[in-house]
């Protein structure tokens, strides 16, 4: 924005400020809370319109229109589809988009589709697509089963002292792997437009030899023994894999029948009551509800129906069109508007009264959740990211939230509310001084050497600098609050003695080589 000719500087920043303050009340909701749409890549639209096609009962015929208007809008020029704004195009992401197109009606031959398959082909095609967009395309016979890694049931029945076990995963790679028990166990095929196939040709045109579609996943065994990528921990996963698949995936074992009920009775006990997995994201709703309807759940069962209910919330319909976010975010955005409204100087506004309410109120008192396993602390007191997430509570929210409500009334420093959710926090630290997002002790990062071509640490969540830079900033602010109320001592203590292991953590994990020299990494993408 221009600033008005004849205004100095700073008159130019308190009509900005003044002008965004007003943006930012039209924009609370009517009890007291902020949400803005998160912007998602095209991956969760066209798996919901897989999903919705696949699967008998469900239709696309009332939002079949605007879902394609919304995945050609987000198209880039060269034809692929991104994993986020500025980013070179994604294979995956171009296949599944493209797949999802198909089946919303529109033909191999339309102008956006060709500049699509263009860009796959150069990429190598469908061999190159990653785990889970191979998953989704054996699910229609467009991927055979076999190129599909083994993951056996039986993992739900491993105890929590055994190396490998559900809850040495971060809690998002739990959350999205126990469905997925389920599916790569009935390894179901749906019909397309042109049949159904367990050698469907429906997209052979993004092949570069449709020929042989049976392309392993995995390196093979010999290079990773004794080749230039040999690596001993990736070579017995490879091997594993392919002695699994030996045996046929355990699927004939004494024990699965045994293992498929606990993976069901595990998805049921998380469910919340209004129907969502994992906190309300797409990546736990969408298998979760899948899951069930493979070991026979109608539609018109309770835990199906608030599922679908909890996937149709993340639908956003704008000028766009059509699309699906990954999840909400409330409980971010109102402590983050929040915090910035009493940084304007209007913390005794009725309105952010009303805000500091509706945080307090969302505060998880549960006595359930999957970071009971590994913290030092039962004391709950935490929060989520979204609406409707009472099982993992994260503790960047956590240690936001207690600032903003201690900046927007300094007393609250001494209320329950705060307490808890310091002694939480508190308990969550790990044995290396720092804090991962959602559990503690989550860093088995041999882990991330399981051939499933994932991001860094996307298996475990270990400490991180971010995570850990904010505990300290929580802290230091707590313990320099000076106005009228304060910590008990002993909390005090507790928050000092944490606060010298987490220096010690951030100092080894500075970078010290290259152009990232001094700068650290954070769980997020930040440094």
């Amino acid at each position: 924005m221009s600033q008005p000719q004849g205004t100095t500087l700073k008159d130019g920043a308190r009509l900005s400020l003044q002008q965004a303050v007003k943006f930012s009340w039209a924009c609370q909701q009517s009890d007291g809370h902020w949400v803005a749409p998160v912007h998602s890549d095209a991956t969760f639209t066209a798996q919901y319109v897989m999903f919705k096609y696949a699967i008998p009962g469900l239709s696309l015929e009332a939002d079949g229109g605007i879902l394609r208007k919304w995945l050609f809008a987000d198209q880039t020029e060269d034809g692929s589809w991104a994993a986020a704004p500025g980013l070179p195009g994604s294979l995956s992401t171009t296949v599944e988009a493209y797949l999802a197109l198909k089946l919303l009606d529109v033909p191999a031959s339309h102008p956006a589709m060709k500049r699509a398959r263009d860009f796959v082909l150069s990429q190598g095609g469908v061999a190159k697509a990653r785990f889970f967009t191979r998953l989704y395309l054996a699910s229609f016979g467009l991927y055979p089963w076999s190129a599909i890694p083994q993951i056996p049931a039986e993992l739900i029945l491993v105890p929590t002292w055994a190396p490998i076990n559900v809850y040495v995963l971060s809690y998002w790679a739990r959350c999205a792997l126990i469905p997925m028990l389920i599916i790569r166990h009935h390894e179901p095929i749906y019909s397309l437009p042109n049949g159904h196939s367990p050698d469907n040709d429906f997209l052979d045109e993004l092949w570069l030899d449709p020929s042989d579609k049976n392309v392993p996943f995995t390196p093979p065994l010999w290079d990773l023994f004794c080749g230039k990528d040999r690596d001993a921990i990736k070579w017995l996963f490879v091997a594993g894999d392919k002695l699994l698949s030996r045996v046929g995936g355990l699927k004939k074992g004494p024990q699965r029948r045994l293992a498929r009920q606990r993976c069901i009775d595990w998805l049921l006990e998380r469910q919340e009551e209004q129907g969502d997995w994992g906190g309300g994201a797409f990546t736990f709703i969408h298998p979760s509800i899948w899951a069930l309807l493979l070991e026979g759940f109608p539609l018109q069962h309770k835990a199906v129906r608030l599922g679908l209910q909890a996937l149709e919330r993340l639908a956003i319909t704008d000028a766009k069109g059509k699309w699906l976010q990954v999840t909400p975010s409330p409980v971010w955005d109102t402590t983050l508007m929040t915090e910035a409204l009493c940084d304007a100087g209007l913390s005794s506004d009725a309105r952010l009264n009303q805000a500091a309410a509706w945080l307090r109120d969302r505060q998880i008192t549960a006595d359930h959740g999957d970071w009971r396993v590994n913290s030092s602390t039962s004391q709950p007191g935490s929060w989520g990211f979204q609406y409707y997430n009472t099982s993992y509570p994260d503790v960047d929210d956590t240690a936001v939230v207690v600032m903003t409500l201690v900046k927007q009334d300094p007393l609250a420093i001494a209320s329950d509310c705060v307490l808890n959710a310091v002694q939480w926090i508190l308990g969550m630290q790990n044995k290396d001084g720092g804090w991962g997002a959602f559990d503690a002790n989550n860093d088995a990062r041999w882990l991330q050497k399981i051939p499933l071509g994932l991001d860094s640490d996307s298996l475990v969540d270990p400490s991180t600098p971010d995570v850990t830079g904010r505990m300290l900033e929580c802290f230091g602010f707590l313990l320099a609050n000076r106005k009228g109320a304060c910590l008990p001592g002993p909390i005090q203590h507790r928050l000092r003695v944490a606060a010298k292991r987490a220096l010690r953590c951030l100092l080894r994990d500075q970078e010290s080589e290259g152009a990232a020299s001094g700068s650290w990494w954070g769980r997020w993408g930040n440094n």
